[in-house]
């Protein structure tokens, strides 16, 4: 664990801490002195985001992983409010379930009736320690989804057909302070976990780690090519296609097919051009940014506003896919540690979040 430590920190790299509602894939969730010895004064970095839906309630899954080490952590009733709290999942394996669950295998666990328990060996040799009670009781089974993403940039209607259902129960010891809860999915799957529900003073720092300011290349001499729509269009998507033209990268581009018809390169330009409010960025992150804003019916401008949660413009009436306005170069350059005169740092910045966003590696 000192290891995990030590490669997480041998590089000091700026950092900037954020808040539990602006948590997303990238940054690091530190917890300070708790029961649980594989995660106690552990830094992890968020490598999913999830989200699991019932009938009534919806919550967000962030998988902190590194090496051997995984945990879900759920902030449940309000990120902000007195009585949020952090309900802390650790998968339990197969191998675990003979040794662990002597009386009642997982499986066996969707028959129970409410009310009935089980035994655990809490203390069997190599069980994840500070994780497991010795009794527990079913209070609760259902049936639940589990969505890839974050729920809230998908549209209500597609949040059930992108979906995985899965039949879920959960038991708790008798203080409410620990849980095991079992998904059993339609291919036959099965998820077992051990959770800890913990205060969210647990955590002593959340950070996002910020690459060091690096001089840009020269650009080469590639020119952009101009870009025309083919007929096969339909009218009505013509101000999406609109807003997708300007984010396509400066290099040579095949001819595409999509909803949008068909995108062919014209003869380029003797110079290559970038206006000032358009993100320059690569093919596969725009294909992406575009899906999810196809998903979530959002302007693209809108969603990259939500991803580096600044207010939407509403009355925003232009052209270009996204534009900042002189004191949000000025709040973003603060936020980023930046020189606020520097806005190609900033919108540098601002592109490796959305990569981020989309789960995009280099």
């Amino acid at each position: 664990m000192f290891g995990l430590m030590k490669n997480l920190l041998k590089e000091k790299q700026p950092v900037s801490t954020v808040k539990l509602a602006d948590l997303h894939v990238g940054c690091v969730v530190g917890f300070g002195f708790m029961p649980q010895k594989n995660i106690r004064g552990c830094r992890l970095p968020v490598t999913e985001v999830n989200s699991y839906l019932f009938d009534n309630d919806s919550f967000l899954a962030y998988r902190l992983e590194y090496e051997d080490t995984s945990v879900n952590m759920i902030v449940a009733d309000g990120e902000e409010s007195a009585g949020a709290y952090l309900a802390l999942s650790q998968p339990i394996k197969p191998l675990w379930f003979s040794p662990l669950f002597v009386d009642s295998l997982p499986e066996l666990w969707f028959a129970m009736q409410e009310g009935e328990s089980i035994d655990v060996a809490a203390r069997t040799l190599g069980a994840p320690s500070g994780w497991l009670a010795q009794r527990y009781t079913l209070v609760m089974a259902t049936e639940g989804r589990l969505l890839e993403g974050d729920y809230r940039l998908r549209k209500s209607s597609d949040r059930f057909r992108l979906s995985q259902k899965f039949d879920y129960v959960l038991l708790v010891d008798e203080a409410n302070n620990y849980a095991l809860e079992a998904e059993k999915y339609e291919d036959g799957t099965l998820h077992v976990y051990a959770t800890v529900y913990r205060p969210v003073t647990d955590i002593g720092e959340m950070t996002r780690l910020q690459r060091p300011n690096m001089p840009l290349p020269a650009p080469e001499a590639a020119p952009l090519p101009q870009m025309e729509l083919v007929q096969d269009i339909e009218v009505h998507e013509l101000p999406v296609a609109q807003e997708i033209l300007p984010l396509v990268e400066a290099v040579d581009i095949a001819p595409m097919h999509g909803k949008f018809g068909r995108i062919q390169p014209m003869n380029p330009p003797a110079q290559s051009f970038a206006p000032p409010d358009v993100l320059a960025c690569g093919t596969q992150l725009a294909a992406r940014i575009i899906d999810e804003a196809q998903r979530n019916q959002l302007l693209l401008s809108e969603l990259i506003r939500k991803v580096i949660d600044l207010p939407a413009r509403i009355q925003e009436e232009i052209l270009i896919p996204f534009s900042l306005q002189d004191h949000e170069y000025a709040e973003l350059a603060r936020r980023y540690d930046l020189s606020p005169s520097d806005r190609e740092g900033v919108r540098n910045q601002i592109l490796e979040e959305l990569r981020q966003f989309v789960g995009e590696k280099k």
